[in-house]
């Protein structure tokens, strides 16, 4: 930082950053900022001192910043101990926390400190009296100097209780001895002294006693220090090394799906590639089968018209030959009559001379004559409409027949169809084995569609079920092509789906 950003956040001096101008430029980071106290031990805690300098400015920010998350979690710590929600806890209770949170640094002097120079020790503590101590890091020196100072204190307070114990005790001696002789009194004090003496040098070779232990736990306690700083150092750098394996998984996942989602763009490619073949294979297949089609229907319109004439001039004939029987019919009768009539009139002739009831017989045998003319006339005519509805009859079942058999030829579903219904309705002897046949065809044909139609849809569903039917019908040799076609289709789409499915389980 330049000297124009120092004047920016309102420092002028080098050497002299007051605790309230750190607040104010903590506060334009942390909204909430912190109070003044935690800001002069943050201070403390950098410099021991009451200011900080520009060269140790960042330290003691980042020590603020400490402070700041610190103290918001243990505000929740404090809040969870106060059940009646006053802002207080009671002083078991904040013991407690400061014992949780500085665990083996936790100094019950400093705590005693604290409580001795509260204005009402008894009373309740709230969180902001212990929230500096709870968010100071503890010193294990400063941890050990008071442990010291507490067994430095103990001593004084025994050796105090220990001459008030002598001086009690020379007071009682004094005055039970007090009608002594001066010499006993010597003798006694001189006693006192060396006894004294000697008390005094035992203390000493105690006091020695407890400063080598006490030295000999300082090293044991500098010995776990240094072996729990270097336990978290190997497990800072257990952290680093995990995280800088993590990192590496990720960024070697984030290849991986790259190379993924790259292998899939190139997939699908292929599919939409082989899509395009395939529809454009399909449409030219469709145009051929247009073609055909067209071809088939112009064909077999070209054989309707055909058997249309031939059925025309087959009805002519059959009109013209019914048309020369009656006609026929009619000059038999005519030719009939007219010699019967000439022999008629030869026997008139022969017998105009018999009498008038001979003529009345022959009249009478005449009109017989007609009447048996006439029924016999009528008799051929019946015979030649019976023959003809017979040959009319015969001519129509071979034409529905004729129409069954081109309609097997046709390659048309509907049409088939239709053909053999009408042959069914007709119940035509002997066309059983030709309605088998029919009802095959057909159902290949019906096969084949589909078989198609689920290759042109490209629906798995619809496959499988064609295909299964396929295998179950007895048209295995006849559509073999349709079911490879519809078999390689069906493993791609399946390949593809797994491949779609593989692909969004990794984004997932």
């Amino acid at each position: 930082m330049n000297d124009q950003d120092w004047k920016k956040l309102g420092i002028t001096s080098y050497d002299d950053i007051t605790a309230v101008q750190m607040q104010d430029i903590y506060r334009q980071i942390r909204l909430d900022g912190l109070n003044l106290r935690q800001t002069q031990a943050a201070i403390r805690t950098i410099v021991d001192d009451d200011s900080c300098s520009q060269l140790s400015f960042f330290d003691v920010l980042h020590e603020m910043d400490r402070r700041y998350f610190l103290r918001r979690d243990l505000g929740w710590e404090f809040a969870m101990l106060d059940y009646w929600k006053i802002g207080v806890i009671e002083i078991e209770e904040a013991e407690f926390l400061m014992k949780a949170v500085h665990k083996d640094c936790y100094s019950q002097r400093k705590w005693n400190k604290f409580l001795k120079n509260r204005p009402v020790p008894e009373a309740k503590v709230a969180f902001e009296e212990i929230e500096v101590e709870l968010c100071d890091v503890p010193n294990p020196l400063q941890v050990q100097h008071d442990h010291e100072e507490e067994v430095q204190e103990a001593l004084e307070q025994e050796r105090l209780l220990e001459l008030q114990a002598k001086q009690k005790e020379m007071e009682a001696n004094k005055n039970k001895n007090q009608n002594r002789h001066d010499e006993d009194a010597v003798k006694a004090i001189r006693k006192q002294q060396i006894k004294d003496e000697i008390e005094r040098q035992q203390k000493e070779l105690e006091s020695i006693i407890r400063e080598e232990e006490l030295k000999r736990k300082m090293k044991e306690e500098a010995a776990r220090l240094a072996e729990e700083e270097n336990r978290k150092l190997k497990e800072a750098a257990q952290i680093a090394e995990k995280k800088r394996k993590e990192e590496e998984a990720i960024r070697l996942a984030e290849e991986q799906n790259k190379i993924q989602e790259q292998e899939a763009i190139k997939l699908a490619e292929e599919q939409r590639k082989i899509q395009e073949q395939e529809a454009v294979r399909l449409a030219e297949e469709q145009k051929m089968m247009q073609q055909q089609e067209a071809l088939r229907l112009a064909e077999e319109q070209k054989k309707k018209q055909e058997q249309a004439e031939k059925a025309a001039e087959e009805e002519r004939k059959k009109e013209e030959e019914l048309k020369l029987a009656e006609q026929a019919a009619k000059e038999l009768a005519l030719e009939k009559a007219a010699q019967q009539q000439i022999e008629e009139e030869k026997r008139k002739a022969q017998e105009e001379k018999e009498s008038q009831s001979s003529i009345s017989a022959e009249l009478a045998n005449q009109q017989t004559e007609d009447v048996a003319l006439q029924a016999e006339n009528e008799k051929a005519n019946k015979l030649a409409q019976t023959v003809t509805l017979e040959k009319g009859q015969k001519q129509a079942e071979e034409d529905l027949i004729h129409v069954v058999q081109s309609a097997m030829k046709s390659n048309d579903i509907s049409r088939l169809r239709a053909a053999i219904k009408q042959l069914k309705k007709a119940k035509i002897e002997n066309s059983s084995q030709l309605i088998q046949q029919a009802d095959s065809l057909l159902n290949m044909w019906l096969l084949r569609q589909e078989l198609n139609m689920a290759i042109h849809e490209r629906q798995i569903p619809k496959l499988e079920t064609a295909i299964e039917k396929y295998k179950k019908s007895t048209f295995i040799a006849e559509l073999q092509n349709e079911y490879t076609q519809a078999n390689d289709v069906l493993i791609r789409l399946k390949r593809l789906d797994k491949m779609r499915h593989e692909i969004l389980s990794l984004k997932q």
